[in-house]
């Protein structure tokens, strides 16, 4: 089944392979980064090249129509020096092409909420209280439809192939004021509230806010492919292919922090201002000369051009930035807990945000066949070229303590960053200079390789061989000479020089029914280019902070910086992220081997039996430190606490490299059986177990520098230690099996179930604040960002209490810990006891240590083929596809619960004193002060002492059905 028409449900048949529903999708392979695979059609690359995107596509959707697949390769560790950048896995798609004879398809499929789940078994959305029937109303109608097209257009000689393929999809929102009839209602706020606070904003400053957003605009998606495959002669074969696909998008703003994460605190609604669509278009050429020059020798010759264009345009336009105001005081909102927020204008991230990317590659391969040897080499030249326009709060972040303040135009805060000459002086700062901090970079990816394929006997095969790929970029970050002066260093480092060697060495070895393949290899990946990108944006010169010394009283117009408040941008006083002068190329070693046997005896004849093992080194992997970090001590757990100057300059990023980057080791056994005739004719079942174990240093889930430093749990961000990784999937099974068989005549039926039972993703105990606004400033950590609801957690992981003699923690067990007056400690123990936090008494608990449930889904297809009288070789195929089936059966079945990004489950607030009074975490007699347990009950209830629940992951945990007709000929 596959709803999706992805090709990454085809992917996910590999034993190492497994998807995150909960992150569009986004495909890991062996317990790896899902930012770190390759996905290639027909050799030219179609990854998210700049790396914003969840899917791992520079596209909405998948890149390609399914239709238009010829086959799909999918593989960990593919050992020819051909291959190259992902530490991952590699995925290649090879498109169709025309022959002789004319042969086509079209296709409609169709699903809405009337086939889709509207229950499930699960925890309520603020984490807490028992699994019980949730409901989930999700509004929606999409269809797809697609055609494909090849044949001759000279016979013998010369051919075509096209495709097509649209989706759209129109939605309603499920979150809404507490009254106006939404699934999901926000807390306190109305829709009377609405409309009265739009009309004081037009009133008060001329802007137009929107009301709150009920069907969102359509979703569409476009596809098309072309081929030309020209046999120019007997020896020499040319193909040509054109891609585009397009995509438009309509994407939320934060809507409220209350329903999404549990918070209490903040009710918060996003008016349609706020909100933004989101357009994609991938446009790619790709020409392949094949040819033969003598019996012994050929050569491939290829060339390709990728380009794609983002842009993120807020409804509400460019004119006003993110305005957030607490709302208590306004007339509608309803009594309640809380501090009630509206938010309009264009969001922090999409204050000008527009991506454009160039790749060009070409590629000259030899082969030369001599004896038991094909020797093969080759040359490969790619160049990449960005645009990124991305200044975060170029249009101003306002936040007002009340409605009043509002109407008055008094605003408690204002943040702008903005763009400025780098060799200027200080100038009056104003909104709306995204523009002139444009980033332009780009640098050339230069291969050479060689290798041997040796036939030693008919049964054996070795494969050896050296790839070399290098550098070249003139491109340099603006010098910031500010961040010379701090840190002795320059910030213009780039990736110019920087090489690697990749030796590769495979066999395949094959005596009798027996198959034994393997290798060992290094390859290279430098991580997204949007990491490669941020020294360029955030060079800390010509984009800077600005600075307020003014009050910021009376405002009429949000669209310009207000005079009284004095805001001024000065060259260097931005936050800095450099690349290491010392940087190099992050790779990975991977060794694999294979073992499989095929058994042709009576009772189980056509049975393979295969068991595979991969392991993956990581070198030089990446992460962020802070060089404005500096140690002043320990906290009372011996973790370092940090200071930092104080200043505009938040903080100075060096983009780095851990020698030691983890390793991932998978072992899958696989067992497949095909039945060629008696009652079961036409049945094949493969049945895979893989296990995982997969460490990492900094998992580097964002492509924002300060959010990747940060975002992770950890009791040291600068220097962080190996640890379980946020992509391991410890044990996975599988079952796919199809049933196809012509019962009418030579018209097919076919049923296809894939079923997996796979491990939880592993999560963190993190402290739920501290008593600052920035949760983790009590070690020094500076979280430029703002985080609310399940992420309003502290990154900073928990310390459990020592136990006295009995394994309890008392009031006084541990001498590094008091307790606020009114601390449950009987429901602090059962809260340690039913997490598994105790078996870490005395110590930090590990990040990952602990992980959600398991999850079992199964998804079918059922086909049935038709003749098409006016058609002779024509049939027409009706089919039903049904993802996660077991929840259509029973709603406490297929429930996928995680935790939401970071994955980080708070504990309690902590505080840092000396002799009972607020002090630095590495005063001299420091203590950790616990207060405010946060369990997933009320104190001395039966959920006083249970952490809070993960969330069910929508709509994944729900079932679905798409029905679906396709004509071929």
């Amino acid at each position: 089944a596959s709803i999706s028409r992805d090709p990454k449900d085809i992917a996910r048949l590999d034993p190492f392979v497994t998807l995150d529903p909960s992150n569009e999708d986004a495909l890991s392979f062996a317990g790896t980064n899902t930012r770190q695979n390759q996905f290639t059609v027909d050799g030219i690359r179609q990854n998210d090249e700049f790396g914003l995107n969840g899917n791992g596509y520079p596209t909405q959707r998948s890149p390609i129509s399914i239709d238009a697949i010829q086959a799909l390769n999918v593989s960990v560790a593919p050992f020819s020096v051909i291959n190259n950048g992902f530490v991952g896995g590699s995925i290649n798609a090879v498109t169709k092409s025309g022959t002789n004879t004319f042969s086509g398809s079209a296709f409609y499929e169709k699903s809405d909420d009337s086939l889709l789940g509207d229950r499930y078994w699960g925890y309520g959305p603020r984490g807490n209280g028992f699994r019980a029937r949730q409901d989930y109303n999700r509004v929606f109608d999409e269809k797809t439809w697609g055609a494909t097209l090849g044949g001759p257009i000279i016979r013998d000689t010369l051919f075509f192939f096209a495709s097509y393929e649209k989706f759209e999809s129109q939605f309603s929102l499920n979150e809404g004021p507490v009254d106006a009839g939404f699934a999901n209602p926000i807390p306190r706020i109305t829709t009377s509230a609405v409309e009265t606070f739009r009309q004081g904003a037009k009133t008060r400053y001329g802007y137009e806010t929107g009301s709150f957003v009920n069907v969102a605009p359509p979703v569409q998606d476009e596809k098309y492919l072309a081929k030309i495959d020209w046999n120019i002669n007997a020896n020499h074969r040319l193909a040509v292919t054109f891609q585009e696909t397009t995509g438009t998008s309509f994407n939320g703003s934060t809507t409220s922090a209350f329903i999404n994460g549990g918070s209490t605190t903040q009710p918060r609604l996003a008016l349609e201002s706020s909100q933004y669509v989101k357009d994609e278009r991938l446009t790619t050429w790709n020409a392949q000369l094949n040819s033969q020059w003598t019996d012994a020798f050929s050569t491939e010759l290829r060339v390709g051009y990728k380009e794609t264009e983002t842009t993120q345009l807020p409804v509400g336009g460019l004119t006003v930035g993110q305005v957030t105001v607490n709302v208590s005081d306004l007339a509608g909102v309803q009594a309640g807990s809380g501090t009630p927020q509206i938010q309009f204008g264009a969001d922090n991230f999409r204050h000008d945000n527009y991506l454009y990317s160039e790749v060009k590659n070409a590629e000259l391969i030899g082969r030369y066949s001599w004896g038991s040897h094909d020797f093969m080499a080759g040359a490969r030249i790619e160049t990449r070229d960005f645009t990124n326009v991305f200044v975060s709060q170029s249009l101003g972040q306002w936040t007002f303590n009340s409605y009043a303040d509002f109407l008055a135009g008094n605003a408690s805060g204002l943040i702008i960053r903005g763009a400025v000459n780098p060799t200027g002086g200080t100038v009056p700062a104003r909104f709306g200079t995204a523009r002139d901090g444009a980033v332009e970079f780009g640098y050339d990816v230069n291969s050479l390789y060689a290798e041997d394929t040796w036939q030693i006997s008919d049964t054996l095969r070795l494969n050896y061989g050296l790839r070399y790929d290098w550098f070249a970029m003139d491109d340099r970050p603006v010098l910031n000479t500010n961040f010379r002066t701090r840190n002795g260093f320059d910030n213009t480092a780039n990736l110019d020089g920087r090489d690697l060697l990749m030796p590769r060495l495979g066999f395949n070895w094959t005596p009798s029914d027996w198959s034994i393949s393997g290798g060992v290899g290094r390859f290279s990946a430098i991580g997204t280019n949007v990491q490669i990108g941020n020294p360029f944006g955030n060079d800390g010169a010509r984009i800077t902070n600005a600075v307020c010394t003014g009050a910021i009283r009376g405002v009429t117009d949000l669209s310009v910086v207000p005079t009284g408040a004095n805001c001024t941008f000065t060259p260097g006083n931005g936050s800095v992220v450099a690349l290491d002068p010392n940087f190099e190329i992050p790779s990975a070693w991977k060794y694999n081997l294979t073992v499989a046997r095929d058994f042709r005896l009576p009772l189980i004849e056509d049975f393979r039996l295969q068991a595979d093992v991969i392991r993956t080194d990581f070198e030089n992997a990446l992460y962020y430190r802070d060089l404005l970090a500096t140690r002043s001590g320990s906290a009372p757990d011996g973790r370092p606490v940090y200071t930092h100057p104080t200043g505009p300059v938040v903080f100075d990023l060096l983009l780095d490299n851990l020698k030691d980057g983890g390793s991932s080791t998978s072992v899958a056994l696989t067992g497949q059986k095909t039945w060629r005739d008696g009652v079961f004719e036409g049945l094949d079942v493969r049945s895979t177990y893989t296990y995982t174990e997969s460490e990492d240093g900094n998992p580097m889930t964002s492509s924002q520098p300060d959010s990747s430093y940060v975002r992770f749990a950890s009791a040291d961000h600068n220097n962080p230690v190996l640890a379980t990784s946020d992509y391991e999937i410890r044990h996975k099974f599988t079952v796919n099996a199809n049933y196809t068989r012509a019962f009418f005549g030579d018209n097919e039926t076919s049923i296809n179930v894939f079923a997996q039972r796979r491990s939880g993703l592993p999560f963190s105990y993190v402290y739920h604040s501290s008593r600052t606004g920035n949760y983790d400033n009590d070690f020094g950590n500076a979280v430029p960002q703002s985080y609310s609801g399940a992420l309003g957690t502290s990154n900073q992981l928990f310390y459990v209490p020592q136990t006295d003699g009995n394994g309890v923690v008392t009031a006084t067990s541990d001498p590094r810990i008091t307790y606020a007056s009114g601390f449950n400690l009987t429901d602090f123990n059962a809260f340690l006891n039913n997490t598994g936090l105790i078996k870490y008494a005395g110590s930090i608990a590990p990040r990952n240590a602990f992980r959600t449930g398991a999850v079992t889904t199964v998804d079918l297809r059922l086909s049935q083929e038709i003749p098409v009288p006016v058609l002779p070789t024509g049939k027409l195929k009706l089919y039903m596809d049904i993802e996660n089936f077991g929840n259509l059966l029973n709603e406490k079945w297929g429930v996928l619960e995680q935790y939401p990004f970071y994955r980080g489950v708070g504990t309690v607030v902590l505080n840092c004193q000396t002799a009972g009074v607020a002090s630095s975490c590495a005063a001299p007699n420091a203590v950790y002060q616990y207060s405010s347990l946060q369990s997933a009950g009320a104190a001395g209830t039966p959920l006083g002492g249970e952490a809070k629940r993960p969330n069910a992951q929508l709509p994944a945990s729900t079932w679905q059905i798409k029905f679906g007709a396709r004509i071929s000929f």
